[in-house]
Order: C-alpha cells, then structure tokens, then sequence
C-alpha cells in the first residue's frame, strides 16, 4: 500500500511538471500575446505551480534524509545489541567482530533502500539497478570480494583468534579484530596494520601464541681451548635457576657448531609462551655475566693482517 501510495505521489508530480512544461511552452510559442503580458502570465499562473512542485518534492527529499539520518544512528544501536548479546552468550571475539561490520554494513543497506522508495523510486528497478551495477563492481572488485570470502575461511578454521601473536609475510603483530576485508594487527611498536584476508589465508601464516608452551634454543658462544665441560655446567646451572623454565620436557645443552672463531654451545629448553622472551633475556644476560666471573672467553669475529716489506 506504501509503495502504490508513493508510485501514485510520483506519477503526479511527473504529469504536474509535464503539464506546466507544456503550458509554458505553448504560451511562449503565442505570437499573439506580447512579451510583457507573457511573463506576467508565467509569473501569475506558472511560478506558484512550480513552487507547489518544489514543495511537495523538498517535502519527500527531507522524509529520505530523515529515514537515513535517523536509520543510521537506529543501525549503530542495533549493532551494539546484537554484538552484546553475542558476547554475553560467549561467542569468540574473532566472530563477533566480523559479523559487527556485516551486520552494520546489511542495516545501511537497508535503509538506504528505504530511502529510496520515499522518493518514489520503484523497489524493482531499483533493485535491477543496483543488481546491474554490482557485477560491474564484483568484476572491477574481485580482490575485494576475495578479501571477503578469506574472512569467512579465517572464520571458519580459525588459525588465530583475538591476541594471538601471528607472522605473515613482513606483518608480525598481535591480532586485534577481524573486519569484512581486513584484518587488524598492532606491531610490538604499537602501529597498526590492516591486512588483507585473503593474503591471510594464500601465504604461509606463523602463530607464535596458539600453543601454551614453546621451545627456546638459545645459543652461546666461547673460544677454542675452553673448557666446554665447565661451559655446559655454568649454562645448565643458569638455567636451572631461572624460574621461567619447565623441568618437563628436559633441558638440554650440547655443542652445535664450530664456527670460524667460535664454538656454538645451544641451550634447549621449555618454557610457557608468555614467558619465551623474558627467559630469553635473562639467559643472555646471567649466561654473560658468569662467563666473565669464570674466565671464560666470549670471543668476537677477528681478522688478523700480515704485511710483507
């Protein structure tokens, strides 16, 4: 009844401004009448027609921007309900994320269509049209609509979720959210990077976070002629201590190369994700420190020259 209403609206401004288009142009098209007397016509008869037309068609301009304006900020609550009522039932954040864009972006939609129809466009041709120019787009987009089908496989399988900490490429980075396109990741420096979802699910993708214990090996080096029996000892001691590492699985040390001007002595050991890099310094570090209190030599790449005279 709505859309007939409306149809009926258009219809009539459209044959109102037929009408005063064609009076006007019989009128001008009188030789009989002179000049003056014919803009005193236009002026009498035509103008209020047109003004009538200005309103009635300004009045249905301003009901659209108002649907939209206020369509709008009712798509914004909604949105938040919906993403409330997800998270009060527990649903993964990477999920919920997604389907806060989807769901924005299907209520504008909406009302942009809603809009449309005040104006007194048919839904149908409207519809065509809009069918029409989004193969134009998803042709001249395809990238883009690859993006989209990559979040729902990211969705689907779940390689990350919300705070892992991933590597793809060049991008390494915590995992903040997952949009329709893109996904947010925040770098160790604090910058943010919006990757594409297909290149997350087409490239080779490291998640450092998604096991509860990683490896560590860490490697120190010493100078030929030293006592690798007293080396391994200060290492393991080190480790021993250093609250950050796991008695199971074991730790292990043992030579692991013989470098240029170096041995490479590897510590191996386990240690809870969240505290990889904390042991990792304080290895080094302590590791250091003994060595220097033994005597043991740290060597560094040196090159010696003979000259010739």
């Amino acid at each position: 009844m709505h859309s007939q209403n409306n149809k009926i609206m258009n219809d009539s401004i459209i044959a109102s401004t037929s009408s005063i288009a064609l009076q006007a142009k019989e009128l001008l098209a009188t030789d009989s009448i002179p000049v003056k007397e014919k803009l005193d016509l236009i002026v009498t008869d035509f103008v209020p027609q047109i003004i009538n037309w200005g309103i009635r068609a300004g009045l249905k301009l301003l009901a659209a921007i108002i649907i939209i304006v206020i369509g709008f900020w009712i798509t914004k609550k909604l949105t938040k309900l919906f993403i409330k009522a997800l998270e009060h039932r527990n649903t993964d954040r990477l999920l919920c994320s997604f389907l806060r864009s989807l769901c924005n972006i299907v209520l504008k939609i909406t009302v942009l269509i809603i809009a449309v129809q005040i104006l007194g466009v048919e839904t149908m041709s409207f519809a065509a049209v809009l069918a029409a120019i989004g193969v134009g787009i998803g042709m001249a987009l395809s990238g883009t609509l690859q993006n989209f089908a990559g979040g729902i496989v990211l969705l689907l399988f779940k390689p990350f979720k919300v705070g892992d900490f991933v590597e793809c490429q060049s991008f390494l980075g915590t995992i903040m959210q997952i949009h329709i396109f893109m996904t947010e990741i925040k770098t160790p420096d604090n910058k943010t990077v919006f990757v594409p979802n297909s290149m997350l699910i087409s490239s080779p993708l490291t998640n450092y976070t998604k096991e509860n214990i990683r490896r560590i090996d860490i490697d120190f080096t010493v100078a030929y002629g030293t006592n690798l029996k007293q080396a391994k000892e200060i290492i393991e001691n080190i480790a021993a201590n250093e609250s950050g590492i796991l008695n199971e699985p074991a730790t292990s040390t043992f030579v692991s190369s013989l470098a240029d001007s170096c041995v490479v002595i590897t510590l191996r050991s386990w240690t809870k994700t969240e505290d990889y890099w904390t042991v990792k310094y304080n290895m080094n570090e302590n590791v250091y420190n003994a060595f220097n209190e033994q005597g043991i030599d740290i060597p560094f790449p040196q090159m010696t020259v003979h000259m010739q005279k």
